[in-house]
């Protein structure tokens, strides 16, 4: 829809019922990136922890502490039912 990206989820397209409910996504490209960014970074951090026999002290640095805080607190966001696009903190 023009600059907008639509995820729709259990769509009625013929007024049959669904076990469960509709659900939508509205987003610009800005967005998306930021959800791409969020699982890039859980994706390090799991294949850090799978591939390495390092300990888990030491994959989670503070620096990766504050990026998974992040990207937890990024898509918690947008998987709120509620999310109001409205009001943007990032």
């Amino acid at each position: 829809m023009e600059k907008s990206l639509v995820f729709s989820r259990n769509p009625r397209w013929h007024g049959e019922l669904r076990k469960r409910e509709y659900g939508d996504l509205w987003c610009e490209p800005y967005i998306l990136d930021l959800i791409r960014e969020s699982f890039a970074t859980l994706l390090r951090v799991i294949g850090a922890i799978a591939t390495t026999d390092r300990s888990l002290n030491d994959i989670a640095s503070p620096l990766a502490q504050s990026a998974v805080r992040e990207a937890r607190s990024i898509l918690g966001e947008f998987a709120d039912q509620f999310y109001n696009p409205s009001f943007e903190k990032y």
